[in-house]
């Protein structure tokens, strides 16, 4: 996967479409929904907010302080396990539509977007 190369057009200031199959995945953070095939996942505000700032850092890891800070508006406290819980859901939303995208742990910093190869 370190070799491919993601490209991630930015159709509007808060939508974005994803490489992948039948098309990519669009993700439109004021509208507040995930489109693959066909298929549409409504999103919460505060999972719109996510799956914005891990689109614009495709195949890059994101730190939990970035995206803290970009869904809630301040900073994490040391113990907060809800951004965690908010990369949860998102997970599930994303897995219902079956595309190639999915969220990883980047271990120690935070997570990351990637759309899976074929194969």
């Amino acid at each position: 996967m370190n070799n491919v190369q993601y490209v991630v057009k930015t159709l509007l200031a808060d939508e974005y479409l994803l490489p992948g199959n039948k098309g990519g995945i669009s993700i439109n953070v004021g509208e507040r929904v995930l489109t693959f095939g066909g298929f549409t996942v409504s999103l919460t505000e505060k999972e719109s907010l996510l799956a914005g700032v891990l689109a614009r850092n495709i195949g890059f890891p994101v730190s939990k302080e970035e995206m803290f800070q970009a869904v809630y508006g301040y900073q994490a406290g040391m113990h907060t396990r809800c951004l965690d819980m908010l990369v949860a859901r998102l997970r599930k939303k994303l897995a219902l539509t079956g595309s190639r995208c999915c969220i990883l742990s980047a271990r120690n910093l935070g997570y990351k977007l990637i759309v899976r190869r074929d194969g």
